[in-house]
């Protein structure tokens, strides 16, 4: 099947252009007396409302407080002579800054899985779903988070790029993976509870920050 907006070649049983995102018109093969006709299907749910990078900006900041926030109360917790030797790589405690990566890329990976959405992604109303418009599963999330490293350099500037000229505004972990994000707006109670959770998580990191030169 080809999409009526760009073109694309695609496979018939989907739902959206997995180039533009846009939803088509189905043709389906039926019998006609001696010979064949298309037929067009109804396109069923309406193309996904892809979500504005400011939003996304917006959701990488707020997820960032939080990451920084936990990190900080863990680094607190741990002592000070295993902290001194995880920072130069000497013995077990070089395995302490290999877990805290693995912290902050679970937090990302199991929250989209899960949820579709991390807090910051929620207070900014999107939401990550595969480019079908289905639910965002692990592996997906996994594959556009191990990427979030490409993504991530110059201070995020690649994987900008990347979506300012994505018309689906997929940055690298996006277009490996399969995914898009779209607007989502969770309910507002959800967005209340969550921006208290934010609020409380960036305290604790701020206090924590200030308790870890002192000792």
């Amino acid at each position: 099947m080809f999409c009526l907006s760009c073109g694309t070649s695609n496979d018939s049983l989907d739902r959206f252009c997995a180039n533009c995102g846009a939803s088509r018109v189905a043709l389906q093969t039926v019998s006609s007396g001696g010979g064949t006709m298309a037929q067009p299907l109804p396109a069923g749910n309406s193309a996904p409302d892809i979500a504005s990078l400011g939003r996304r900006i917006i959701a990488v900041i707020l997820d960032f407080i939080v990451v920084w926030s936990l990190i900080s109360v863990i680094v607190v917790l741990v002592p000070p002579r295993m902290l001194e030797d995880s920072f130069s790589l000497k013995g077990p405690a070089a395995l302490i800054p290999i877990g805290l990566c693995t912290l902050g890329l679970l937090y990302y990976v199991l929250l989209e899985a899960l949820f579709g959405a991390t807090p910051g992604k929620g207070i900014a109303g999107i939401q990550v779903r595969r480019r079908d418009d289905e639910d965002c599963n692990f592996r997906a999330s996994l594959i556009r988070n191990l990427l979030r490293v490409v993504d991530a350099l110059v201070v995020y500037l690649v994987g900008f790029l990347v979506a300012v000229f994505s018309e689906s505004r997929q940055r690298i972990g996006d277009l490996v993976a399969g995914t898009i994000v779209v607007r989502r707006p969770a309910t507002a109670f959800v967005r209340v509870m969550l921006v208290l959770a934010l609020f409380g998580l960036a305290g604790s990191g701020f206090v924590a920050c200030q308790v870890i030169p002192r000792r």
